[in-house]
């Protein structure tokens, strides 16, 4: 391929949606390996949608087969997933980029790495136990620009149909997050302190690993918000179903009392709280292990929380900071249980807060009255984070 035309496919795949999120997800990344895995996840992600459907099965294929010389670890690979999912899934170009996939996999890919690319595809289109003819259709495609001979095609295809042990349709992907496609009533309610453009990309990088953030921005991607309001959404929320989910069980009262809240901050419509409560729920759950010692028992998950623990101590006003503390207490009281999980859980914000015993006796005064206790909650002392 001419200098020029390589220049012209690089261009192209540099301005995909997909290229795009690796480069948010991993910027330390080479540009060789970033516009290689955008094509090769273009191509998959272009056959699992092809009949209108995406299953688990598929995408955890593309996960799977992304190649060990791309240096990802199992996080970031099912982050740019679940990242990319959430913006193909309405992203008309994604076809429009096949050829231009197509050919930059082909000239740099022998012919024996070419037939695996093919064979992964084959995995995708029979994982779901249905083989369409839209499928083959892309995968014949695919193998005549990869200038690959039918036999082999064919003894690729067999060796996929004989070792695949389909287990029948697997659960929509689609189901289990549910975007709202356009969200028009995210409106900030307060005032927060100044963050300077330094400390705006100091505390994002801080949450580099944290899958929450990119699904937050989608959310929101319709509205007028700044990056200031993406860190605090995703830090408010974070915190509060950290301490939700620290005994094992989300309540419903503690999903409203969070709504409840949140709604002082942001005004938004339905579709939208319920696609950001329904993101939070499916991160924590995925990402927790719950333990007798939940934050020690999950020292990344730890390490997040004081993250944003950190973006909230640097955005809300006191006002607003007491009251979020308030919001913590409520929460963790909500289900009529306050076990020592969510005290722990709870005393090491307080202590990242700094808050001080009178103020802390105050806001436990004000906690909602039901039948859990805040007597071991204490007031912030020097703990190691």
């Amino acid at each position: 391929m001419k200098k020029d035309q390589l220049v012209v496919l690089m261009t192209d795949i540099k301005s995909s949606i997909i290229y795009v999120n690796i480069h948010s997800l991993v910027p330390n990344l080479s540009v060789d390996k970033k516009l290689f895995l955008s094509s090769y996840m273009g191509l998959g992600f272009s056959l699992a949608m092809i009949d209108g459907k995406i299953f688990k099965s598929e995408l955890q294929i593309i996960i799977d087969s992304i190649p060990k010389s791309i240096d990802l670890n199992e996080l970031q690979k099912e982050s740019l997933v679940e990242l990319n999912l959430a913006q193909i899934n309405s992203d008309k170009e994604l076809m429009s980029m096949v050829p231009t996939y197509i050919k930059y996999i082909s000239n740099f890919l022998s012919y024996k790495n070419r037939l695996k690319v093919l064979k992964t595809l084959y995995r995708i289109a029979f994982s779901d136990g249905d083989f369409s003819e839209h499928e083959a259709k892309l995968i014949n495609l695919i193998a005549i620009k990869f200038n690959v001979y039918a036999e082999d095609l064919e003894e690729v295809k067999q060796q996929v149909e004989t070792n695949l042990e389909s287990e029948g349709k697997d659960e929509l992907i689609t189901n289990v997050l549910k975007l709202p496609k356009k969200v028009t009533q995210i409106k900030r309610k307060i005032s927060f302190e100044f963050l300077d453009t330094d400390t705006i990309y100091k505390l994002g990088k801080s949450l580099n690993n944290s899958q929450l953030l990119f699904f937050v921005k989608r959310i929101c991607s319709h509205n007028d918000l700044k990056s200031e309001d993406h860190l605090l959404i995703t830090a408010y929320l974070g915190c509060l179903f950290i301490i939700a989910y620290s005994d094992g069980l989300i309540h419903e009262n503690e999903m409203l009392y969070i709504k409840k809240e949140f709604a002082k901050l942001y005004s938004l419509d339905d579709e939208s709280m319920k696609a950001l409560i329904d993101l939070n729920i499916y991160v924590i759950e995925k990402e927790a292990k719950h333990s007798t010692s939940f934050l020690n028992g999950n020292k990344e998950l730890k390490n997040v929380y004081s993250n944003y623990i950190d973006i909230l101590k640097k955005s809300l006003m006191p006002s607003d900071a007491n009251q979020f503390l308030l919001t913590c207490f409520n929460v963790a009281n909500a289900d009529g249980n306050v076990l020592k999980v969510e005290i722990e859980a709870i005393n090491f914000l307080i202590n990242q807060f700094e808050i001080s015993e009178v103020i802390l006796n105050d806001i436990k005064a004000r906690v909602a009255p039901l039948t859990g206790s805040m007597d071991e909650v204490q007031a912030s002392q020097n703990w190691e984070v």
